[in-house]
């Protein structure tokens, strides 16, 4: 439902970018009439194909009455249109039948900024009925090829239709690729239990019989690690990714995309978005870990207090009197 909008939108916004040159033909006379609604039509047949046009013809150039009759014999509204061989020039430009009936819906709109003389603002409301037939059949090509109910598709199957390597060995790429990750991971954790528990019994064999300050100083270090890693790396620089990354984004593909045509909007917002959830998404898994080396720090750098607070309780009993 978004992709029509935002595709027209975008193609009305490079319309802007067009640059308005003299028509060919000079004047507006009957000889002439023809030739020049000639031209403003092939603007129009451009761009149902899917091209953009390298410049259109200005209008703005002629008279408030040329524009008027040149606009009736591309629609058929000017008396001179019915001295014309074969009528009006848009009836027999060889456009979709759907493209010149969304037009001629819209022709009061047209009229309105041909009279007005505005070029641009007279192609803008031609664009939607021009292109709507090439996507309503795209769109309705890509819903057959869903799964089913279910809305989805196969990309894969997609991107690799026809092409090297296949699909299977796609699959079969990315699958391994995953079995190489989990392992990886399963070692990470085991490295990491391994970690804790030999450097809490390293601490401890070092501090005997002190094994209070072996605790003491294993919970300092958890919880400076499990902090610093917590509030610093992953909130912090989570937060600035998922802030800065997306306008950063944006930034280069609408300024920086040299020797590619400009990104549409809607486009680069939707990468921006997605740099910015993966952002917030990779940090994710860290945050956990170091928010339980945090506690667990917490915890040991509590308990290895707990001795001299049992100590005092006893003293202040002691010196209670009976």
């Amino acid at each position: 439902e978004r992709v029509k909008p935002a595709l027209i939108a975008y193609l009305q916004q490079r319309i802007d970018e067009i640059p308005e040159e003299p028509p060919e033909t000079a004047g507006c006379s009957t000889a002439h009439l023809e030739q020049l609604a000639d031209g403003y039509v092939d603007v129009y047949q451009e761009i149902a194909v899917g091209k953009t046009p390298a410049s259109l013809p200005s209008i703005s150039v002629l008279s408030e009455t040329c524009r008027v009759l040149v606009f009736g014999a591309v629609y058929g509204e000017s008396e001179l249109a019915a001295f014309l061989p074969g009528g009006p020039v848009l009836e027999r430009a060889g456009l979709d039948p759907r493209m010149v009936k969304g037009l001629q819906d819209r022709r009061e709109e047209i009229r309105s900024a041909v009279v007005a003389g505005d070029t641009k603002g007279a192609l803008k409301p031609a664009v939607p009925p021009l292109v709507s037939p090439a996507l309503d059949d795209g769109i309705g090509q890509f819903r057959a090829d869903l799964l089913g109910d279910s809305g989805r598709m196969e990309l894969i199957d997609q991107l690799m239709s026809g092409g090297q390597p296949d699909a299977a060995e796609f699959r079969a790429v990315v699958d391994e690729f995953r079995q190489t990750f989990l392992e990886w991971r399963s070692r990470a954790r085991v490295l990491g239990v391994a970690f804790v528990i030999g450097g809490s019994l390293l601490m401890f064999l070092i501090y005997l019989p002190q094994w209070t300050n072996g605790l003491r100083r294993l919970g300092a270090c958890l919880t400076f690690v499990g902090a610093a890693g917590f509030i610093g790396i992953v909130f912090v620089g989570a937060r600035v990714l998922e802030g800065q990354l997306p306008r950063l984004l944006e930034y280069l593909l609408t300024n920086r995309a040299a020797g590619m045509e400009r990104f549409p909007p809607s486009l680069t917002a939707l990468i921006g978005d997605l740099a910015g959830s993966a952002a917030g998404r990779l940090a994710q898994g860290p945050k956990e870990v170091f928010l339980a080396v945090l506690i667990i720090g917490a915890a040991l750098l509590a308990a290895s207090f707990m001795p001299v607070l049992v100590r005092r309780l006893r003293s202040r009993r002691r010196e209670q009197p009976y």
